[in-house]
């Protein structure tokens, strides 16, 4: 009897607490598995994060607003649910010819098959072109393959008959095409803050900036030819008069000259389309954001005023331009110039090493913090003063009296006087490293003249490799000591950047 009450109670017990437990589970429709299969897709290729819970509960607060979803309303409900992804979406029209050269990885394409069977439409993404072959992935259905399909396929899947007719396509791009979730949060450092949005804008340009990069290597390693062949000449000339390898040598030295000259100027055109691409991302991203803001956090603010900050792309596109293109250079060249001269003898190495050290940390990291910060604080006493003249600028008939004009004045004094004593500030440090910088070309010149000498008297160096040596610690310590302008672009970058 006992043992009969007893499985009684206990599947009693069970039936309760598993209709406890049975929470009916949140399954996507058809229309709705579309829409994240393309969108997954976007976010895939875009690099973006995003997190499932939060797209779930999108889909389901879109639910009762799109309770009948077909193809008449499938393009509107995916525009709606792309913000949860923070994705941009877009429908442009033009030809598979015209729009194949813009088709990568990282910017794919989606377009509508011509088949209609089904409730809803048939998806397909274009991931790459090539000649007249494209990379073509399925998104109505799950876990399928990439497959390269000829041009004559797509256009029989896209329903038109020629490559030239006009047909529309779907594109997307990051809802916030400056700012990460990083720079978003709260940090406690405004100079960390700004570095880290430095650092996502890398990652967004990462391509372009690795063409920069390679090319800077390349013009920096043939920017030592001329070193190399002086040593080479002091060589020929030290073992007899030949004319024949001075020609050959001269020869060689233009060529390499001309082909880094050419690389320069491919460099040059990548950062001047990084730039652009920069000004797009900022304008983009404060039309997007301005309407969204709170009006409560805006209490305190003349909304124009703030929208000055947009001005500071300049700043940013200037700063990109000479950190890329000149302080890249001075860097590379560097690196590039010690690791010669340190296959000529293990001292140099030594020396590299200590003007490494003594240049980069204690000049450069340890001066350059306070440096940063002083700087964004000119920059918002900057658009202070800015701000003053506007609202003199604003109610003219306020400050055309005697009284109102003096008032205007005395603010304007104000500010100003704030505006020069961040400005001093700056300086102090900034004048510091300048000093730093210089005091170790003069130091550096030294300790190599008599380092080399003293090498060339031991016949462990020889009379070229001490020529070439100090050429190439010549340029690269002239390089260094006008470093400064690039840390004056890279402090002005970080004030840029700062969103507080």
């Amino acid at each position: 009897m006992l043992k009969l009450i007893r499985i009684l109670i206990t599947n009693l017990k069970n039936q309760i607490f598993s209709d406890r437990e049975q929470v009916p589970e949140f399954r996507l429709t058809t229309g709705e598995d579309l829409a994240q299969s393309i969108l997954d897709f976007f976010a895939e290729s875009l690099r973006i994060t995003i997190t499932p819970s939060k797209v779930l509960e999108a889909f389901r607060s879109l639910r009762n607003k799109f309770s009948a979803l077909d193809h008449r309303n499938f393009n509107d409900f995916l525009f709606a649910i792309s913000y949860q992804y923070q994705l941009r979406l877009s429908v442009v029209s033009k030809s598979l010819k015209s729009i194949g050269p813009y088709i990568t990885t990282d910017s794919p394409v989606i377009f509508q098959g011509a088949n209609k069977e089904g409730p809803f439409p048939k998806y397909y993404a274009i991931r790459s072109a090539h000649a007249s072959s494209y990379l073509v992935k399925s998104l109505y259905e799950w876990d399928t393959e990439e497959t390269w399909y000829s041009e004559k396929e797509i256009l029989k899947i896209m329903g038109v008959k020629s490559a030239n007719d006009i047909f529309d396509w779907l594109i997307a791009e990051p809802a916030y095409a400056f700012s990460s979730k990083k720079e978003m949060k709260a940090e406690h450092s405004p100079v960390r803050a700004a570095i880290n949005q430095i650092y996502h804008l890398i990652r967004l340009e990462s391509k372009d900036v690795w063409v920069v990069i390679i090319y800077g290597i390349g013009t920096g390693i043939l920017s030592l030819v001329v070193p190399v062949a002086t040593s080479s000449l002091v060589n020929i000339v030290a073992f007899g008069v030949l004319l024949q390898p001075v020609i050959i040598l001269t020869l060689l030295v233009v060529f390499f000259l001309s082909f880094a000259g050419s690389m320069q100027v491919i460099q040059s055109y990548v950062v001047e389309i990084l730039q652009r691409r920069v000004f797009v991302r900022i304008a983009t991203e404060f039309a997007v954001k301005i309407p969204k803001i709170h009006q409560q956090s805006l209490d305190n603010y003349h909304k124009p005023e703030l929208v000055n900050r947009f001005f500071d792309t300049m700043t940013i596109q200037k700063s990109i331009h000479s950190l890329l293109v000149d302080g890249l250079g001075v860097i590379l060249t560097t690196v590039i110039g010690f690791l010669l001269i340190s296959f000529y003898h293990p001292l140099f190495i030594v020396f590299s090493l200590i003007v490494f050290i003594s240049g980069g940390y204690f000049v450069i990291y340890k001066l350059g913090s306070p440096a940063s910060e002083s700087y964004i604080k000119i920059s918002k006493e900057k658009y202070k003063v800015a701000a003053w003249l506007e609202e003199i600028a604003r109610h003219t008939a306020l400050f055309h009296s005697t009284h109102g004009a003096a008032f205007g004045l005395e603010k304007a004094d104000s500010l100003l006087r704030d505006y020069l004593y961040a400005r001093a500030k700056y300086f102090k440090t900034y004048i510091k490293q300048i000093i730093g910088l210089i005091g170790i070309q003069s130091v550096a010149s030294a300790v190599v003249l008599g380092l080399g000498g003293y090498l060339v008297i031991n016949r462990q160096l020889t009379i070229g490799q001490l020529v070439a040596a100090e050429l190439v610690i010549a340029k690269v310590l002239s390089d260094i000591s006008k470093f400064g302008k690039q840390l004056d672009s890279f402090y002005s970058l970080v004030a840029a950047v700062d969103k507080r």
